[in-house]
């Protein structure tokens, strides 16, 4: 009997497996570099608005002669820089709504303060991924950044530099001092890089490497080992120009915890953070920015924050 030479049309289980995992394997690449593109895209998105927010400070310290205050009569610094990013409408709505004392926060967004790798959160008031640079240690080395909280009570409390800040000001030039840096703002969780935790004890002014040892030491999930804190003040609202909000200190590197002194503010160590693997965007005093990787040496750091050489940390009693 003659065999049949007919071809064979199918595919066996074999086969058809191989083919799945093939596909599966080329799936799992094109979604891997899908998701690298668009974490790319983002972080040239949040690059931009750096560069947008720097151009502002820019902007107003040529119409100024000085660089704006971190806070003054209860304006934050973005509140101050809202015309030059053509937001003249938005400043008068923040003012009435400031002047109106109502309690309530601010729940307009700006869309250029905010790092899309790191979006608003709806239950807040309107965030902002940006904080302003006071300088090492406030509270040991004087606001030696590009902001302070102005105001005379600062003084008699023996800070220095309170004030607004000209370029005269910036000895170590513009470009070498960093004017903005990112931080994760806070979004109602307990994310160890989201809240501002309160130490179990309280460090003085000769203690601050202490202060920061222990807060860098803070374990992977805080709250877990006892340790509250502020859930909702990081980047919120934008408004805002307190410490712990939308100001920062170099005290401790990038991507580090952020901790009230037991429950002191002035004297916390509030870190620079961000979403993006290992680097921090950063706008300098002069509008340039660039990204820092989260590993910088503290000592050049440091010097990064202050706009007057290294600051050493004095050993003073507060």
């Amino acid at each position: 009997m003659p065999r049949d030479r007919r071809l064979r049309t199918g595919l066996t289980l074999v086969e058809t497996l191989v083919v799945c995992v093939v596909i599966g394997i080329l799936l799992t690449l094109l979604l891997t570099g899908v998701q690298a593109a668009r974490s790319m895209a983002r972080r040239s998105a949040c690059l931009f608005n750096f560069k947008q927010v720097a151009l502002a400070l820019q902007n107003y310290e040529s119409a100024s002669k000085r660089f704006p205050a971190g806070m003054m009569r209860g304006e934050g610094w973005l509140v101050k820089i809202l015309p030059h990013i053509e937001q003249t409408a938005l400043l008068e709505e923040v003012r009435n709504h400031l002047e109106a004392s109502d309690g309530m926060p601010f729940r307009t967004p700006v869309a250029v303060y905010i790092c899309p790798e790191d979006p608003q959160h709806s239950r807040l008031g309107a965030s902002t991924s940006m904080a302003g640079n006071t300088g090492v240690w406030p509270v040991a080395t004087g606001f030696s950044g590009m902001f302070s909280p102005i105001g005379e009570a600062f003084a008699r409390m023996g800070y220095s530099g309170a004030g607004e800040v000209a370029i005269v000001d910036v000895s170590d030039g513009l470009s070498a001092t960093i004017a903005i840096s990112e931080i994760l703002h806070a979004n109602y969780t307990q994310e160890r890089l989201r809240v501002n935790w309160n130490l179990q004890e309280q460090f003085g002014v000769a203690e601050g490497e202490g202060l920061r040892a222990k807060c860098e030491s803070l374990p992977h999930a805080p709250k877990s080992s006892g340790y509250v804190g502020d859930m909702s003040s990081r980047g919120t609202p934008w408004t805002s120009g307190d410490m712990g909000a939308t100001l920062y200190n170099h005290l401790s590197v990038p991507n580090s915890p952020s901790c009230y002194n037991c429950t002191d503010v002035m004297s916390a160590s509030i870190a620079a953070s961000s979403a993006h693997s290992g680097l921090i965007n950063c706008a300098f005093a002069d509008g340039h920015v660039t990204p820092i990787h989260s590993a910088v040496d503290l000592k050049v750091w440091r010097e990064m924050g202050s706009r007057n050489g290294a600051d050493e940390l004095v050993s003073d009693s507060f």
